[in-house]
C-alpha cells in the first residue's frame, strides 16, 4: 500500500535569512499551548531521482497528547488516523483497512513535538542557512536539523504564522522533499476526541498487523 502521510512542511533560489534563535524559542512555546486544531492541507512530493512532482490535498487534524488524523481527498481517498493506541489506514479503493499498533508509529521521533510527547529543542537545532531547498520555497521559515541522525530526514523547515504554522518542510538525505501548505485553521472545528476513533466498516479487508506483531 502506499502511504502517502508520514504525519508532518522563494520562486527563485535566491540567498536565505534564517528567523533565529528567538522564533525558534516562540514557535516551541506555541506548540507547548496548543492543544489541538484542525486545518487543510496542499502536500506537494518531489522525487529527485525521478525529477517528479506530485500534489495531495486534504484535511489534518491534531490533538495533544499525540492524536492525529489526516484525510486525503485528491487525488485519491485515503485515511490515516492516529489514535490513543491504535493506527487505522483506511484505503477505500482497494477496499481495506491496515490496523496497527501505535507503538510503531510513535519511532517517529522527528515528528515527536507535533503531537506533545517531546519539545522541538529536544530534538533539533535552529540553522542560520539551509543546506537543502525547495524550489518555490519563499522566506519566512525556520531552518532546522535533527540532532541526530535521523533516516529519512536530513533537515526540517517550519514557516511559522497562521496561529500556529502556515507549513512545514522534510527534506532527506538523497535531495528528495515533501511540503504541506496549511490553511483555514479550524475553519469549520476545532477538533474532538471522537476524531481520533475509526469504525472499520462492514465487509471491510482488513490487514491486521497487531496480531502479526504480537
Amino acid at each position: 500500500m502506499k502511504f502517502k502521510v508520514v504525519v508532518l512542511f522563494a520562486l527563485c533560489f535566491g540567498p536565505f535569512v534564517a528567523l533565529g534563535q528567538s522564533k525558534f524559542v516562540e514557535l516551541e512555546t506555541k506548540f507547548t499551548k496548543q492543544t489541538g486544531f484542525s486545518a487543510r492541507f496542499t502536500q506537494t512530493n518531489y522525487n529527485k531521482f525521478k525529477k517528479t512532482t506530485t500534489l495531495l490535498q486534504g484535511e489534518v487534524k491534531w490533538m495533544r497528547p499525540g492524536l492525529a488524523r489526516f484525510e486525503y481527498t485528491s487525488p485519491d481517498p485515503l485515511l490515516l488516523v492516529l489514535g490513543e493506541k491504535t493506527v487505522w489506514i483506511f484505503d477505500p479503493l482497494l477496499e481495506n483497512v491496515t490496523v496497527e499498533s501505535r507503538e510503531e508509529v510513535q519511532r517517529i521521533d522527528e515528528l515527536a513535538f507535533l503531537f506533545g510527547s517531546k519539545k522541538l529543542s529536544e530534538l533539533y537545532t535552529a540553522l542560520l542557512s539551509p543546506a537543502h531547498q525547495a524550489k518555490g520555497q519563499g522566506g519566512g521559515w525556520i531552518y532546522l536539523k535533527p540532532k541526530k541522525f535521523t533516516a529519512g530526514l536530513a533537515e526540517l523547515h517550519l514557516k511559522p504564522g497562521g496561529g500556529l504554522i502556515q507549513g512545514f518542510l522534510i527534506f532527506d538525505h538523497q535531495g528528495n522533499w515533501r511540503r504541506f501548505d496549511l490553511k483555514e485553521q479550524n475553519a469549520d472545528k476545532p477538533p474532538v476526541l471522537s476524531d481520533f476513533v475509526f469504525e472499520i466498516p462492514q465487509g471491510m479487508e482488513v490487514i491486521d498487523k497487531l496480531r502479526v506483531s504480537h
